[in-house]
Formats: C-alpha cells, sequence, structure tokens
C-alpha cells in the first residue's frame, strides 16, 4: 500500500479548489444572463457553452465557467459584466 505524495495531495486540492471556482463562476454568471441578456441565448454542452444568435450581431459563444467569450475565432475575456458591454457594443457589426 503506498500513500499518496504530498505533492499528489496538493495536486488534489488545487483541482478542488479550481472546480469549486468555476462552479461559482458557472452559477454568478448564469444568473446575470438570466436576468440581463432576457433568454437571448442557447444553451450547449450541457450549460457549459452559451451562444449568442441574434439578427444584427456577431456569433458569439459565452463560456460562464470561465467568463471568456468566442467571436471570429479570438478568445475575449473578464466576467459578465465585461462581456455585456461588450456585446451592447456589438451591434450592427
Amino acid at each position: 500500500m503506498s500513500a499518496d505524495s504530498d505533492i499528489a495531495i496538493i495536486g488534489k486540492a488545487m483541482d478542488e479548489e479550481r472546480k469549486r471556482r468555476h462552479n461559482n463562476w458557472h452559477r454568478w454568471n448564469m444568473r446575470k444572463l438570466d436576468r440581463h441578456m432576457d433568454h437571448r441565448f442557447t444553451l450547449a454542452k450541457d450549460g457549459e457553452c452559451v451562444m449568442f444568435r441574434e439578427f444584427g450581431f456577431p456569433k458569439v459563444n459565452f463560456y460562464p465557467s470561465t467568463g471568456r467569450w468566442v467571436c471570429n475565432n479570438k478568445t475575449l475575456g473578464g466576467h459578465f459584466d465585461k462581456f455585456f458591454d461588450w456585446y451592447k457594443k456589438q451591434e450592427g457589426k
């Protein structure tokens, strides 16, 4: 029987912390999306990807677990508020 090394124990703890942090971000971003985006989106990949396909706006995929979004093969990041401000400016582009 071999015990986990100190490094393995630390790695597991860091992985659990990352998952907890991303779950918190996901919940927070989804609440903001529901409140401010008036359901103008489609969920994909079990809610891991939020797709925006509105007329007059570019196609955008937002990832609530990380706060990043992809538009025209360019990844941008921040948090929901930054995404929301960016998205409002995209009308007609």
